[in-house]
């Protein structure tokens, strides 16, 4: 059995101490403050999610599109949740702090969000088989452009064809962004932004290394053991952009989204991240159906990606992707023990055989049966 823990900003306990020191603060090990001169320079599409009347930060996220961003569902679709319709609630882009991280928002004011970069949320959209199947914890948020758009350049996102080879391993450290806890799940989230950066060694062994069936693969889980010296993320991070700088390009790319931490029967604990990757035409799809800020003529959908792969059927969504996609705010109590609705052309994660022994075109062809018997008994279904 597993213990999950929604990495949000609502599960607080004690005051965190704000300082103006130019010197970097240890917040965590193997973690260190960004502040705002950084941030402008090197992370302009870094997304907090407030609620303004309080200051109150709760996730995180990016702006992949001209006025969307991408985060995890869970800060959107679970209870306690602020709320999709909140009028309170903002998006504020390229903010390095304060916010307020207790659990008594009284205790800490002072706050001074910038209104030039604080906008209303106008929809969420999450992945179909979010809160049914495991591996579907992000979300697009469409920000609200009544006030105009945002002038920032969005992050490029890995795309179905990225080498994830070339950025494993200690030579290329993936970074988090957050305003996370400062002592993994226990302490107060920090009140200024911060960045942690850590290995991760392999992609796609989720339920091998994290105590599920070992013969069963989620593609769209990242999976990687915590070390108790170096924390991977904590309560605030949710959201919160993987990023790593491609060797052959020197950019950014947003690799993974922040979710959970989960412990396995043994009491090792693992990071849940969400690999944007196998979302690919289905997040390029919610951009350019929704995003109010788009150009005339709109992108290309490989406009932003690296390593987009074209007509890739081994992912969430290949074709029909408007179903994909479900507004709905629905909170069963846990991710596992309902019937997940079965629609063609969404794929449910059916592929059994462990991804780092298939080829590309084996993958295809399995995924492809997959979808071909879901569809098969939703018919019998509508038969009987």
């Amino acid at each position: 059995m597993l213990r999950m823990v929604w990495r949000t900003g609502f599960a607080v306990a004690c005051l965190c101490t704000l300082g103006t020191s130019s010197v970097p603060r240890k917040l965590i090990t193997g973690g260190w403050e960004v502040d705002q001169a950084v941030v402008d320079a090197d992370y302009p599409w870094f997304v907090v999610f407030v609620t303004v009347d309080d200051c109150q930060a709760f996730c995180g996220g990016a702006l992949v599109g001209p006025a969307t961003v991408l985060t995890a569902a869970h800060c959107f679709f679970d209870a306690p949740d602020p709320g999709i319709d909140n009028p309170n609630v903002r998006a504020i882009l390229g903010y390095a702090g304060p916010v307020n991280t207790p659990a008594d928002p009284q205790e800490l004011l002072g706050c001074d969000l910038p209104d030039n970069d604080a906008y209303k949320i106008k929809a969420v959209r999450k992945p179909i088989y979010y809160q049914y199947k495991s591996g579907y914890d992000l979300a697009l948020v469409t920000l609200d452009d009544f006030a105009g758009c945002p002038g920032v350049n969005p992050v490029k996102m890995a795309g179905a064809g990225f080498n994830f080879s070339a950025v494993l391993g200690s030579e290329t450290p993936w970074t988090l962004l957050g305003f996370g806890a400062t002592e993994g799940e226990s302490n107060a989230p920090s009140a200024y932004l911060k960045k942690l950066r850590y290995t991760i060694k392999s992609i796609g062994d989720w339920d091998a290394r994290c105590n599920h069936n070992a013969t069963r693969r989620i593609p769209s889980r990242i999976c990687a053991e915590e070390d108790p010296d170096v924390r991977q993320g904590g309560s605030g991070d949710s959201g919160g952009p993987w990023t790593v700088l491609y060797p052959e390009l020197q950019i950014q790319v947003f690799v993974g989204v922040e979710s959970s931490a989960e412990t396995n029967d043994s009491g090792t604990l693992f990071s849940n991240i969400v690999n944007p990757a196998w979302f690919q035409d289905w997040i390029a799809f919610n951009i350019l159906s929704t995003d109010p800020c788009l150009s005339e003529p709109p992108p290309a959908s490989n406009s932003f990606f690296v390593g987009y792969e074209e007509n890739d059927s081994s992912q969430f969504c290949s074709s029909s992707c408007a179903y994909c996609s479900n507004q709905e705010v629905t909170n069963p109590g846990h991710i596992r023990g309902r019937r997940a609705p079965l629609i063609d052309s969404c794929q449910m994660n059916l592929v059994e055989t462990p991804l780092n022994e298939m080829s590309g075109a084996v993958r295809k062809v399995q995924v492809t049966i997959a979808i071909a018997v879901s569809c098969a008994f939703a018919a019998l279904r509508m038969v009987k």
